[in-house]
């Protein structure tokens, strides 16, 4: 599931050089916390959201 996500956040922001927006589930952008801290994903829980939190990841990480 990680590599998809990724896969399409790269290709999302690599169309142009504007910030975007992406809406996603508490359990990806907790997936995406941890690949980006290098975080065991059974300590996913400590990156948990609330509903309708924004969470903001500079894209340059995302290209890693």
């Amino acid at each position: 599931m990680l590599e998809r996500v990724l896969t399409t956040i790269r290709g999302i922001v690599n169309r142009n050089d504007e910030n975007v927006g992406i809406v996603t589930h508490s359990a990806v952008i907790m997936c995406i916390q941890c690949y980006l801290t290098n975080t065991s994903f059974e300590e996913m829980t400590k990156f948990k959201t609330e509903n309708t939190s924004i969470v903001e990841i500079d894209s340059e990480l995302i290209s890693l």
